[in-house]
C-alpha cells in the first residue's frame, strides 16, 4: 500500500539536500489548489532525482494526485 515515486528535477543539474529535509508538492485538484509536504527518501547524492514514499490516506488530495500520476507527469515543488 506504499507508493514509491522518483522525480527528476528538470531545471537544474543537481538537487542538493540533507537527510531529514522535505519537499512540498503544489498541485490543483478539481480546480482547488493544494500543497502537501513529503520527506525525501533518497540518499543525499548530487543528482537531479529525489525519491519519496507515500502511504495512502483515503480521500486525501495528495493521495489522489500522486497515486494517479503516470510516468513522465510533472508536478511543481518547492523545498
Amino acid at each position: 500500500t506504499v507508493l514509491h515515486l522518483e522525480f527528476e528535477q528538470v531545471e537544474t543539474d543537481a538537487f542538493k539536500f540533507i537527510p531529514g529535509q522535505f519537499v512540498t508538492f503544489h498541485f490543483e485538484l478539481e480546480g482547488q489548489p493544494f500543497s502537501r509536504s513529503y520527506s525525501i527518501a533518497s540518499i543525499p547524492e548530487e543528482t537531479n532525482t529525489i525519491e519519496i514514499a507515500v502511504s495512502p490516506y483515503k480521500g486525501g488530495p495528495g493521495t489522489t494526485k500522486l497515486f494517479g500520476m503516470d510516468i513522465g507527469d510533472c508536478i511543481d515543488t518547492s523545498g
